[in-house]
């Protein structure tokens, strides 16, 4: 979890902050928790609460090494994040056809589905569809039904959160650069920004510092994107399966806060 302020003034106290995570704690609603408030040009709080798990000896989180399945936040820190590195490139044109990048998704009315309207939710694609169960864990299986799902509306017609734009938009970026979204978003984006902790499918050694999101015959697992549709991508995709701190996310919001610049 992670909160930042603007602008919080210099003697300002974070009880309330640490009563309202600890009170989250006790009343059962997560095991563990990170907070870090900052403002554009520093840290002001962070700390970590709870543990890993229900299990009073699990490990106790940490704002700056523990890493955490960020679900959907996977969809502006990597896929959009990694579109805008590739308009700045200019080898990406957000108001060109999404057939114009991936073939496969035309006919009818996808033919006026542009690449802005994955990226603010106006493409017409249903909310969500648990593709998985259709395609086991071929990732290629996957992209085949993904590419058959229906408009809902008309393009450009009105904003539905989906999971399945973001897919697509992943798709998009692989295509356009040529490599999986995953290497693509390292050298671009996270390593730029000092995202040092930040990836997909994080490695075993690093599973005794990762949260676990998900539970397997009874006991915790960490490492594995708990997102079905992530899952079946092979833990890859542009809506789900990044794994984080909370150090490294007040880094991307630091950036933003910064119109944009870099680490200093």
């Amino acid at each position: 979890m992670m909160t930042l302020a603007a602008a919080p003034s210099a003697a300002q106290s974070f009880a309330q902050v640490d009563q309202a995570v600890q009170a989250g704690i006790r009343e059962g609603l997560y095991p563990g928790a990170v907070v870090v408030i900052g403002r554009r040009d520093s840290i002001l709080y962070s700390r970590g609460y709870g543990h890993f798990t229900w299990n009073p000896a699990s490990r106790v989180p940490d704002a700056d090494s523990t890493l955490w399945d960020i679900a959907s936040i996977t969809k502006v820190v990597a896929t959009a994040s990694s579109a805008m590195r590739l308009v700045d490139q200019g080898k990406l044109d957000l108001d060109a056809r999404v057939g114009r990048y991936l073939p496969r998704f035309s006919g009818g009315l996808k033919n006026q589905v542009t690449v802005r309207m994955l990226l603010d939710h106006t493409s017409g694609l249903k909310t969500y569809v648990p593709i998985y169960k259709r395609a086991g864990r071929s990732r290629s299986r996957m992209i085949s039904l993904l590419y058959a799902q229906p408009l809902v509306r008309p393009p450009g017609d009105s904003a539905a959160y989906s999971d399945l734009n973001a897919m697509l938009l992943g798709l998009v970026i692989e295509s356009v650069s040529r490599t999986t979204l995953d290497r693509f978003a390292d050298p671009a984006v996270f390593d730029p920004l000092g995202m040092r902790q930040t990836r997909f499918r994080p490695p075993a050694r690093l599973r005794r510092r990762t949260v676990p999101s998900g539970i397997w015959r009874g006991q915790p697992v960490p490492g594995d994107v708990n997102d079905q549709n992530a899952a079946a991508f092979g833990g890859v995709a542009g809506h789900a399966g990044v794994f984080s701190t909370g150090k490294d996310l007040a880094r991307f919001a630091q950036v933003w806060l910064r119109d944009g610049m870099g680490p200093r």
